[in-house]
């Protein structure tokens, strides 16, 4: 089908727009947590950060950095982002969980909008509910972690397609050794780690509820990348539903402009996101193993 043809919830594509799309993938909105990989994580199969850092890197051409994003200037971005979160909850999974507390939700948006910003910011994180990044250190032994990941990142190639939550992070596969989300995932401990690709910006608030309902007994953190539009069109919802956690920045071909960001929604996205400095995040990642292994086993990597 053509895509200046395609039909599109928003409405239809405008043919200015359209002709300079890549040929879309067919979307599957029913989100899918990580689960066609395989049993064990690269980093568990070896004795240290560095070793196992080495093996996966090995082979691989150096990475290049992700341009840093241009400044987002969206205008009503707060009551887009509402109205976008209302009418695109196609399955009622926010309503349904929103009117279990009505009350509570209600006086926590509405508290949440009479701050400028509901998130405190360092550079390229966000923080929601916490102060800093040795505060979510601190908090994330004892947590189930969500660590979520925008399909933005995926390559074009992904042998998964790109517009979907499915991913396999096959260390034997080059595409997925290539790719940050694979190595992501690979230095993940299976414990207390929950880890997605999340297609829609519904769907972070969706996996957070699911996993706390997964999980009753543990306090739920998230630390998910995305693009600045992202992080802030969540951050009130975020709030509202008392998720606390961690937001990291992505550079490169991010959405600048409201418009766009709705395109994305929809699967419609030519361009791709990553990490301005990878090793800064892979850091953050080794901190976060270490934090949990070491409440687990008493041990640091």
């Amino acid at each position: 089908m053509d895509e200046a043809s395609l039909p599109h919830r928003a409405g239809k594509i405008p043919k200015s727009i359209g002709k300079f799309l890549p040929p879309l993938e067919t979307f599957d909105s029913q989100l899918v947590f990580i689960y066609n990989g395989p049993m064990t994580r690269f980093w568990d199969t070896y004795s240290c950060w560095e070793e196992a850092e080495v093996a996966w890197d090995a082979a691989l051409p150096a990475s290049t950095p992700s341009a840093a994003p241009p400044p987002m200037k969206v205008r009503g971005l707060r009551r887009k982002s509402l109205s976008w979160m209302i009418k695109k909850d196609h399955d009622g999974t926010l309503r349904k969980h929103f009117f279990r507390h009505p009350f509570r939700y209600t006086l926590r948006y509405l508290s949440s909008l009479c701050k400028r910003a509901p998130y405190h910011r360092d550079g390229d994180l966000f923080f929601y509910g916490l102060s800093s990044l040795d505060a979510f250190l601190q908090q994330v032994q004892h947590a189930h972690l969500v660590l979520g990941f925008s399909y933005c990142q995926k390559p074009m190639e992904c042998p998964d397609k790109r517009f979907t939550s499915a991913c396999r992070y096959d260390p034997n596969h080059p595409i997925c050794r290539a790719c940050p989300i694979g190595k992501a995932i690979n230095t993940m401990p299976l414990e207390r780690v929950t880890c997605v690709v999340i297609p829609r910006v519904h769907d972070i608030a969706r996996v957070l509820f699911d996993v706390q309902n997964d999980h009753p007994k543990h306090h739920i953190l998230f630390a998910i990348s995305s693009c600045e539009l992202s992080l802030s069109a969540f951050a009130d919802f975020a709030s509202m539903a008392g998720f606390r956690g961690v937001g990291w920045r992505l550079g490169g071909q991010v959405c600048p402009n409201f418009r766009a960001f709705q395109y994305a929604e929809e699967g419609i996205k030519r361009g791709r996101t990553g990490f301005q400095n990878p090793d800064h995040y892979f850091e953050f990642l080794r901190a976060i193993r270490s934090s949990i292994l070491q409440a687990r086993d008493g041990r640091e990597e």
